[in-house]
């Protein structure tokens, strides 16, 4: 009986399928999961019975939004180090348990570690994005659309909360549509964390014994550059946390977290190419 051959999308089913039960998956996905659960009970307790004058826009009250309490403090912290988890690990368990050779033997290293890529890059989107985008739409049942009000408690027309508003990434899509502009923020938001996974799937292909060492490239490139763009007097504000901010203000620039974002995928997918022509063994 010859044994079953996978391509490359069936390499990035077959991986899919099994990086989702996961029990580092699964963990993460309850994580956020419940960090959304506290932002949104939070919320419903601390407007329960205000008249519809006196509450925030339904999209103000979400989890990444920069003013959404302790909930949304404590994600952003945790994020470096949750997001190389889900996912990120997957290939370093492969290697350990020699489940990499018994892979290769059914495709071919070249689909298997792209294949792999792939996988890491999508439950590491869907880990991330799908509990946020569940929040958008239990804020639009549980909320009154028509609310108005703003977290730095100043009217929609007041000229403070306009260039306010002006200092947002995307501003024209917020001013446009405060609900795409959700929307379309996580969606950016699981691919940057799909692209931080397979960072970590990159390092992972060189031999490191320890998996708690795959948790720090993440971790030390979202801390570092804070660091890098003070040192280096850039014109833009290079803190992670402003970008992951929803609402974040200040010197902020798309083209400096594209270009980065652009960077270390094109850089992890190198390394990956590289290694996959080497032995896996080693």
């Amino acid at each position: 009986m010859t044994e079953k051959k996978y391509g490359f999308i069936s390499m990035v089913r077959y991986q899919c399928a099994v990086q989702i039960r996961r029990k580092e998956t699964v963990i993460v996905f309850y994580v956020v999961s419940l960090f959304v659960f506290m932002n949104f009970v939070t919320n419903v307790f601390s407007f329960w019975g205000k008249d519809v004058m006196e509450m925030y826009h339904p999209m103000k009250l979400l989890l990444l939004g920069s003013d959404s309490g302790a909930a949304g403090f404590y994600f952003l912290q945790c994020y470096p180090i949750l997001v190389s988890i889900p996912a990120g690990f997957s290939f370093w368990k492969d290697r350990m348990s020699g489940e990499v050779v018994l892979q290769v033997a059914r495709t071919n290293k070249k689909d298997y570690f792209f294949g792999k890529a792939a996988a890491v890059f999508l439950v590491s989107f869907c880990v991330f994005a799908l509990p946020l985008l569940t929040e958008i739409a239990l804020n639009c049942l549980a909320f009154p659309l028509h609310a108005t009000g703003d977290t730095v408690g100043e009217s929609v027309y007041d000229p403070y909360y306009i260039e306010t508003v002006k200092q947002y990434m995307f501003s024209g899509l917020y001013i446009w549509s405060p609900y795409a502009y959700a929307i379309a923020f996580v969606l950016l938001f699981g691919m940057i964390s799909g692209v931080l996974g397979v960072l970590t799937m990159a390092v992972s292909t060189f031999s490191i014994r320890f998996r708690v060492i795959l948790l720090m490239p993440a971790y030390f490139l979202l801390y570092g550059t804070g660091h890098v763009g003070k040192l280096l007097h850039l014109p833009f504000d290079t803190e992670y946390f402003l970008y992951l901010g929803m609402y974040s203000g200040g010197r902020l620039s798309a083209a400096a977290m594209f270009g980065l974002m652009a960077v270390l995928l094109l850089g992890s997918v190198g390394v990956i190419h590289v290694r996959a022509k080497e032995d896996l063994l080693r």
